[in-house]
């Protein structure tokens, strides 16, 4: 039987098994979408560090006990609670890489940090008005400052709460962190509003210009705004899941 010879257009097997088969795809570089999330981001740490820097500079040109109050409560939620929030974009420069393990864990221990300095910089604030005689949450911002530190308590449950194990005639694991993150947007829209306010009261009236006060009132809506972006997504994201 004569052998049957072998088409000279058909390509060698071992050819493609050395060259194309097994062969890890190229990485693709970084596109510009991601360099310009990138920069933004990089700009909201840079911003929040400039603020915070300036609010403690401010509070302790007259120092007393009350100084701590302001960069305290600055720390909690401009810094602590935004960066809370800013570790879980999904172009984050700091943690696209980790592996969510460990991005939970960081957002664990930032919002603890947080609330330890929110709650030291009530206590500052408690501290002074006892030794004055002043009344207690008797202005706007000193009212919502409260109502951000209780939605700040609750949440901190919440989120405790969300690492046990449900119970089988209690809400889901679902349901318990999807009201984890409605009650930390909460928090964190009261704590950025009470921020804004403290800006504008007698204190810091008397340190800083007015339109510096504009500014920094705008320029911390701006970072707090990028934090809440992608928060609102994933609020969204967790309750149509839920009720799909």
């Amino acid at each position: 039987m004569p052998r049957r010879r072998r088409n000279s257009n058909m390509p060698d097997v071992k050819v493609l098994v050395g060259s194309s088969v097994g062969k890890k795809p190229e990485p693709k570089g970084p596109n510009a979408k991601d360099i310009v999330l990138g920069l933004m981001e990089s700009m909201c740490h840079g911003i929040i560090l400039a603020m915070f820097i300036s609010v403690t500079w401010f509070s302790f040109v007259n120092f007393n006990i009350f100084s701590f109050h302001p960069p305290l409560f600055t720390a909690g939620y401009l810094i602590f609670m935004t960066e809370g929030f800013l570790i879980f974009l999904p172009h984050s420069v700091i943690t696209k890489d980790w592996p969510r393990v460990s991005v939970v864990k960081t957002h664990w221990l930032l919002q603890v940090t947080g609330f330890c300095c929110i709650f030291l910089g009530m206590i500052a604030v408690v501290t002074i008005k006892l030794q004055n005689g002043l009344p207690h949450f008797a202005f706007t911002h000193s009212i919502t400052g409260l109502v951000a530190v209780i939605l700040a308590v609750l949440t901190g449950l919440g989120g405790f709460v969300s690492r046990l194990k449900p119970h089988p005639k209690g809400p889901s694991l679902a349901q318990i962190k999807l009201g984890h993150v409605c009650l930390g947007i909460a928090a964190y829209c009261v704590g950025i509003a009470a921020l804004v306010l403290g800006y504008f009261t007698n204190y810091f009236s008397k340190l800083v210009d007015y339109e510096w006060r504009v500014f920094m009132a705008v320029v911390t809506s701006l970072v707090a705004t990028v934090a809440l972006v992608n928060a609102c997504f994933g609020f969204y994201r967790r309750a149509k899941n839920l009720l799909s």
